[in-house]
């Protein structure tokens, strides 16, 4: 968790909200510890992030749904630098026919309405995959 915590602060730009020991769930009179801690980081705009741990406890997940979580940063270029710099690797994104290590690429997510953007991917120091990403005007 510190490393995580230290990583999204550091090499993401968030900001300690709150560190929590454990959460306590209410049943009507009933009360029962989770046995988890978690870490609040404010992700600006009243957004934030909850980080918590896994491992072999009750609530550890049975898989990861998710392929990645993503962030908006003004600047790609630096916040992946950045992110690098503070604990993040480098990670080889599967694409058919093609190699990208996940450095800053310029993308169009097409649609209805195109998109142009810059997008990059790494992972965190508890091996997550995260993309970040820049509106572009191209």
């Amino acid at each position: 968790m510190e490393v995580s915590t230290r990583f999204y602060m550091e090499g993401l730009g968030l900001t300690l909200r709150e560190e929590f020991e454990d959460i306590i769930g209410l049943r009507g009179t009933h009360r029962f510890p989770f046995t988890v801690a978690s870490v609040f980081l404010e992700a600006g705009e009243g957004r934030y992030i909850e980080l918590h741990p896994a491992g072999d406890g009750d609530m550890s997940p049975p898989g990861f749904p998710m392929n990645h979580l993503a962030l908006a940063v003004v600047d790609v270029d630096a916040a992946y630098a950045q992110a690098l710099a503070s604990g993040g690797a480098r990670f080889d994104i599967p694409i058919p026919n093609e190699e990208w290590d996940g450095t800053p690429l310029d993308v169009i997510m097409s649609g209805a309405q195109p998109e142009p953007m810059r997008m990059a991917f790494l992972q965190g120091p508890s091996g997550e995959l995260i993309e970040l990403y820049q509106a572009t005007n191209n």
